[in-house]
């Protein structure tokens, strides 16, 4: 009996897969959405340096997990798959002896890079299969940015995929702080340079670029109160409420 190679096994499951969601399937399971419910966000934890990070989707994810793996010699190709020891979350809090790190961003530019990268560049122009396809019709390639941020608004964050999901439900539990800091997206190269002096940590690449104006440019006063509302609690914890009242009106 001739069997099938592991790489052959990985591309009949991933073309199976790409067909379930490019079918009119999902489209008639809405309870598909609940599954989110069960999803459970970890920490990557690095033993030998004393370090934790806990990553949130959208805010330089991808280049500090490249840079944590030049760190720690872990041979990579894609930095999300490097091998990583992880932790639930509410552990975070009993590490001691670990520095605990994370980065925060300003929700609404957050928002602007998930639309842009997520429904613009990767499902309407690269025609990839929707991310967000366990929500049936309310996601879709040719959505525009204000239906984009209807969408997301009216999804409360334990049924909320992990990229448009409140930074806050990353970096905090039952009320505690997880990390030991929390450096912004705004200032990623200062903040990192704290994290090299502290952790002896490298260079910090730059992976994923979205093309998109800047984040202001696609508010009106109304999607930015929309917005704000939905991500509230991280404009609070965060400090960006002064930003963003400008954009209100």
């Amino acid at each position: 009996m001739r069997y099938l190679s592991v790489s052959a096994v990985k591309d009949i499951t991933r073309a199976a897969r790409a067909r379930f969601i490019r079918s009119p399937l999902p489209r008639y399971m809405p309870y598909l959405y609940q599954t989110y419910r069960w999803e459970r966000p970890s920490a990557i934890i690095l033993p030998t340096q004393n370090l934790v990070y806990v990553p949130v989707p959208k805010v330089a994810n991808r280049s500090i997990k490249a840079a944590l793996a030049d760190f720690a010699g872990k041979p990579y190709t894609d930095p999300h798959n490097a091998g990583w020891q992880t932790v639930p979350l509410p552990q975070v809090a009993n590490l001691s002896g670990y520095f605990r790190f994370t980065f925060v961003r300003n929700p609404l530019d957050r928002l602007v890079s998930c639309y842009a990268q997520k429904i613009v560049l990767y499902a309407r122009q690269m025609q990839l299969p929707l991310l967000f396809w366990r929500y049936g019709q309310r996601f879709d390639p040719e959505m525009s940015f204000a239906e984009f941020i209807t969408a997301v608004a009216a999804i409360p964050d334990h049924l909320a995929d992990r990229h448009f999901r409140s930074q806050h439900t990353f970096v905090y539990h039952q009320g505690g702080l997880l990390v030991d800091f929390v450096g912004r997206f705004e200032q990623l190269q200062p903040d990192w340079a704290i994290l090299r002096q502290r952790a002896g940590l490298g260079d910090l690449p730059h992976f994923n670029p979205s093309p998109h104006q800047p984040y202001a440019a696609m508010y009106t006063p109304e999607l930015a109160r929309l917005a704000a509302n939905r991500y509230a609690e991280d404009i609070r914890l965060f400090g960006y409420g002064e930003e963003i009242t400008s954009l209100l009106g």
